[in-house]
């Protein structure tokens, strides 16, 4: 493989060309080196991107020459020779790789891929167990490596949403590898990336959906003042549910666990097991481990068996459909004792939301547009989301566990000139009012287009008044039709905007298209487009037309 020699373009002598990070190497304890080490990330959230950045940070104290850089900065045949390459990644919807790690393995992935012979890598991959193609692109990406000749300095670690102790794990067999003489004798503890959560009160839950709608969609807004929290707007707003006293007596009745057996758990100590499933163990998501836990102690386990062979993850998905856990230990009892169920359920995750709002009408108020989970099962029990149930049976003046997660390529445009499209279907509307309200608080004179859908107008036009009054100021040019990729697609091909109203005029340059699918965890992105390009040429309509949307 050919090698550039290294350069200090951005001030690093750790840089390479076509590095554009601009980012200098993270300070050293030691005044000779180590190793020469180039952390690469890609992610969807943030989340990879921070536990790449706390990879360095801790790489540099060991006393490593270490380099921080986004896959959308590197070519893989350009990275500096001798350097050892460590991959950060989480995976995007069915197995795919992040938006700013997407061209880095087309480029990987590609017949003309240039050789890695002889490098050494290790891959931390992070994802979610209950989707089907688990750490798909990191388990993908360490293939690849190593099919190209690279030498693993590790195993690849696959992560869970409660991926501390497995990333610790694996900087510490890392660092081993590296023959790191000034490496604690105790693997390193990378920095807690979800934040100690601290309480706001939530003070508004207003009902967006109207009589009659299929929806439930509630606005909450929470007080953060007396706290440290502080956002910008296009940032997502983390929150720490229970699960329901209801679900909780349901699900200690059909298992037959005594309620006041103490059970130990990581991180927590000793607690009540009825304390452990209220507050810390996720007891509604069907996984496949958890199938096999009730298959291995249920009488008849035939059915279970067949629904977790591989070729049957459809057949599994629509089973699990209108089922929660305490659904299937009614229909499958099995006799499993408190302890054994700590060690198999999963630990209740936060839920991340787009943030409604913009710090600039008040910084205080942080507000969230979330759809409310409600159905019944398949026997007639009261289901729901653990999250949205949660915030919307909260009595108002509850302190609710809250956390911010930064986002910081979700922004509207700097340049108060540039046109913004926005393309926010359903609860996807979200983070857009907050753009809109930003851009109107700094007096931002550039165009606003706002493509938002629904199933139907009369019952489910969220914000309709708010927008409508946006739209008479003159800051946005609206559509609601019901197809809203579509209507998008439509107004970008050719001119850029304008099929829907009065075109950017000549010279306007450039077009920020941002999209949002709901939540962080879905599909949330911005791009900066030449005004005149087809949308369907760009990677965001690629996407689109995959279902992503």
């Amino acid at each position: 493989m050919r090698r550039s020699a290294p350069s200090t373009r951005c001030g690093s002598t750790a840089c390479w060309p076509g590095c554009t990070q601009g980012r200098p190497p993270l300070p050293t304890t030691t005044a000779a080196p180590a190793r020469q080490i180039v952390v690469l990330w890609a992610s969807q959230t943030g989340t990879a991107e921070e536990l790449a950045a706390a990879t360095a940070e801790r790489l540099g104290s060991a006393g490593h020459r270490a380099t921080l850089v986004g896959m959308d900065q590197a070519d893989p045949g350009t990275l500096p020779a001798g350097a050892d390459l460590l991959f950060v990644t989480s995976t995007f919807g069915d197995g795919d790789a992040p938006d700013n790690g997407s061209g880095f393995w087309d480029t990987l992935a590609g017949e003309q891929a240039p050789r890695l012979d002889g490098v050494r890598f290790a891959v931390l991959a992070l994802g979610d167990s209950s989707y089907d193609d688990f750490c798909g692109h990191g388990r993908r990406l360490d293939a690849r490596l190593g099919e190209l000749g690279g030498v693993r300095l590790t195993p690849r670690t696959d992560c869970e949403p409660d991926f501390e102790p497995s990333a610790d794990a694996w900087l510490g067999q890392v660092l081993t590898a590296l023959g790191t003489e000034s490496a604690p004798t105790s693997p390193p503890r990378a920095p807690e990336l979800t934040p100690s959560p601290t309480t706001a009160r939530l003070v508004g839950n207003r009902l967006l959906s109207r009589p009659g709608a299929a929806k439930e969609v509630r606005r909450f807004t929470f007080d953060t003042r007396g706290t440290d929290l502080t956002y910008e707007t296009g940032d997502a707003f983390g929150v720490r549910p229970v699960n329901s006293l209801a679900l909780v007596d349901e699900w200690l009745t059909i298992s037959g666990v005594d309620a006041s057996t103490v059970v130990e758990l990581s991180g927590v100590g000793g607690l009540t097991f009825a304390e452990a499933i209220h507050q810390h163990l996720d007891i509604t998501r069907i996984t496949p481990d958890l199938l096999r836990f009730v298959a291995e102690r249920t009488r008849d386990d035939r059915e279970l068996r067949r629904l977790l062979r591989p070729d049957n993850k459809d057949g599994l998905a629509r089973w699990s459909w209108g089922r929660q856990l305490v659904d299937v230990l009614a229909e499958y009892p099995v006799t499993a004792g408190a302890e054994e169920w700590a060690g198999v359920l999963k630990r209740l995750q936060p839920r991340l939301y787009s943030i409604s709002s913009s710090p600039l009408v008040d910084q205080h108020r942080v507000s969230l547009t979330v759809s409310v989970v409600r159905y019944e099962s398949l026997n007639g029990r009261p289901r729901g989301g653990v999250c949205s149930t949660f915030l919307a049976d909260t009595e108002a003046g509850t302190e609710v566990p809250v956390f911010v997660r930064r986002s910081p390529h979700f922004r509207p445009p700097a340049d108060p000139a540039t046109p913004m499209v926005m393309v926010g279907p359903g609860t996807g509307v979200a983070p857009f009012l907050g753009f809109l309200h930003e851009r109107r608080a700094l007096g931002h004179a550039g165009p606003n287009w706002l493509f938002f859908g629904e199933q139907h107008r009369t019952t489910d036009f969220f914000y309709e008044a708010e927008l409508t009054g946006l739209l008479e100021e003159g800051r946005s040019r609206g559509s609601t039709r019901r197809s809203p990729v579509t209507s998008a697609r439509r107004c970008m091909c050719r001119t850029g905007c304008g099929s829907t109203g009065p075109r950017c005029g000549a010279g306007c340059g450039r077009v920020r298209i941002s999209t949002c699918a709901g939540t962080p965890r879905g599909w949330r992105r911005t791009w900066t487009v030449r005004c005149g390009t087809s949308w369907s040429r760009t990677a965001g309509w690629t996407r689109a037309r995959r279902g992503r949307t």
